[in-house]
């Protein structure tokens, strides 16, 4: 985590990524890469010298069988706030009637 952790603080200072104050949001699926970045984010933010804060956000499409709760349970452990916000895809929207007709998983799609 170390090695991640010094690449991200390098990328946000070479790139100017955060200013004071900023809220960075951090989409969270529940997947490796958005749990990693959604955690060196948030140990970043104890020893940045440029105050910021972290917020999670997990986009629910009503899949069968989907669990958010070690999201929340590891947004609890990191002292970040959590957003779930519930979208459904199966109203006719583009993406609603792209996965009815394939009959796919939405991570598929992207």
């Amino acid at each position: 985590m170390q090695k991640i952790l010094g690449q991200v603080r390098r990328c946000v200072e070479d790139y100017h990524m955060i200013d004071a104050g900023d809220v960075v949001a951090v989409g969270v699926s529940g997947g490796k890469d958005s749990l990693v970045t959604l955690t060196a984010l948030a140990r970043l933010r104890a020893f940045y010298p440029i105050p910021f804060t972290v917020h999670a956000i997990t986009l629910e499409t009503g899949a069968p069988g989907m669990s958010f709760d070690a999201v929340a349970d590891l947004c609890r452990q990191l002292e970040v706030p959590y957003t779930l916000s519930l979208i459904h895809i199966s109203e006719p929207t583009r993406l609603g009637m792209i996965w009815a007709t394939t009959m796919t998983t939405p991570s598929r799609l992207c």
